[in-house]
């Protein structure tokens, strides 16, 4: 028999297991599973295991080692996230990168993946919404799942959703957009190159330049842009995937934002914002680089400038030999500072009109006998004007947790070398700073060791 100090029963971080650990599982007798049993009464465990059962559990133990450590006794029941339904493409519509010949050669000239779409075509089905569902932790109590953030799938303009088999159908020929959970499919404005003889072009739908989009150029779309030569110092926007068959050569007068993704050849001198991502090929050089998704340029090389990604940064080299000052920052919501900024200004301006209005319901309340109907209808009013602000303080606030919620989630805290690190970049991660002062070579994943304070690879 061994006495009750040579095991250990302990509950779990989520109050979902009951641990058993043992140095000689083979030394436990009856009178010793008494004492297990009688634990877990004192700890309050809910469904505790007969005496037979657990004489199983610790048998099957046995056959395996005579020690064991964090072996579980007793198991909550799990909650279910509830899901919307996503959606089962047809066919790889969104696929990264360029195609490949029957050489096996990278094409640049055709993306790997095509949007186009006829009209009536399949494009995809929904899965059916899930429901939420509670657990029970070992104690009996009840555990909710957390709150879904995950926005429903919508249908937008150019698309049709069969209730009855859950099947999705293009309704006009155009390019499928799929942002912010929203399904669509644009109609599409084509030209051979956008310049002054063009002049500034605004579409409610997707843009196909054949050629390229020349200086000073205007180029705005509610759909995605696409433009089969390259883009010099113009100014672009798109809600949806802006892609470059060739270069992007800003000048440092060009800009890029995409609602989508910013896909192109190289990448020069330019300022780039993309919502979801960055995918560039060959090189981004001495640009000013920002995504809330991950920048990926896995076959080339990021030169100079500032590159600031809420997902992870993959790149073949970081810096040049020549030691060219480079920032790379990965895990970081560059939108998030002008975010909160914005709502807590709108937090101060309703807590100081909240405050003036309760300062006069004060002056008023401390004569209340004195006033009359009319001064006490006021008073009312004022109060429930001062409740109304403290309500929308509280959703200001709201919006604060969710959007750092969501940052959190989509944050991707690494940063990937492939082949070499040089002198003059400087690695950014969960707001730890490593300066490159030699040269390394990879393949290198840099990470942020938030105990020591610093990166490591």
């Amino acid at each position: 028999m061994i006495t009750k100090t040579t095991f250990d029963l302990k509950v779990d971080k989520a109050k979902m297991s009951v641990l058993f650990s043992c140095k000689d599982v083979s030394q436990i007798d009856s009178e010793t599973m008494d004492e297990i049993i009688a634990r877990m009464k004192e700890m309050r465990i809910a469904a505790i295991p007969t005496k037979n059962e657990l004489d199983e559990t610790l048998r099957q133990a046995r056959n395996k080692n005579d020690e064991v450590k964090d072996l579980v006794l007793v198991k909550g029941e799990p909650y279910t996230m509830a899901s919307v339904g996503g959606i089962e493409w047809v066919r790889d519509f969104f696929a990264e990168g360029w195609a490949i010949d029957e050489a096996g050669r990278m094409d640049y000239r055709e993306r790997a993946s095509s949007r186009m779409v006829k009209n009536g075509e399949l494009i995809g089905k929904i899965a059916p919404p899930i429901p939420p569902a509670t657990g029970v932790d070992v104690f009996g109590r009840i555990v909710r799942p957390p709150k879904l953030f995950e926005k429903k799938l919508a249908m937008g303009q150019g698309v049709e959703f069969n209730e009855k088999t859950r099947e999705v159908f293009a309704t006009v020929g155009g390019m499928l957009r799929f942002t912010d959970n929203v399904i669509a499919v644009d109609n599409i404005c084509t030209m051979d190159g956008i310049n002054l003889k063009t002049g500034n072009i605004r579409f409610p739908g997707s843009i196909i330049v054949r050629k390229d989009v020349e200086d000073m150029a205007v180029v705005e779309a509610d759909g995605a842009i696409e433009v089969g030569g390259g883009v010099a110092a113009a100014q672009i926007h798109a809600v949806g995937d802006v892609s470059v068959r060739y270069g992007i050569s800003g000048r440092e007068k060009g800009r890029v934002k995409s609602d989508g993704k910013v896909s192109a050849l190289f990448v020069m001198n330019a300022d780039i914002e993309a919502e979801e991502g960055v995918f560039v090929r060959k090189e981004i050089v001495n640009c000013d680089m920002r995504s809330r998704g991950s920048v990926d340029v896995e076959g080339g090389r990021i030169v100079g400038g500032k590159t600031i990604a809420l997902g992870e940064i993959i790149v073949r080299e970081a810096g040049s030999e020549g030691g060219v000052s480079t920032l790379l920052v990965a895990g970081e919501d560059y939108k998030m500072p002008e975010f909160m900024k914005a709502k807590k200004m709108d937090i101060d301006r309703l807590e100081q009109l909240r405050r003036k209005i309760l300062n006069k319901i004060g002056s008023m309340t401390d004569r209340l006998k004195l006033l009359s109907a009319k001064q006490r209808e006021v008073v009312t009013e004022l109060m429930a004007k001062a409740d109304e602000l403290q309500l929308q303080v509280e959703e200001l606030r709201g919006d604060i947790k969710d959007a750092v919620m969501e940052s959190d989630r989509n944050a991707i805290n690494q940063i990937i070398i492939k082949k070499m690190l040089f002198p003059g970049v400087t690695l950014r991660i969960q707001g730890i700073t490593r300066k490159i002062t030699k040269l390394h070579k990879g393949p290198i994943i840099a990470r942020a060791d938030l105990e020591e304070n610093k990166i490591i690879f």
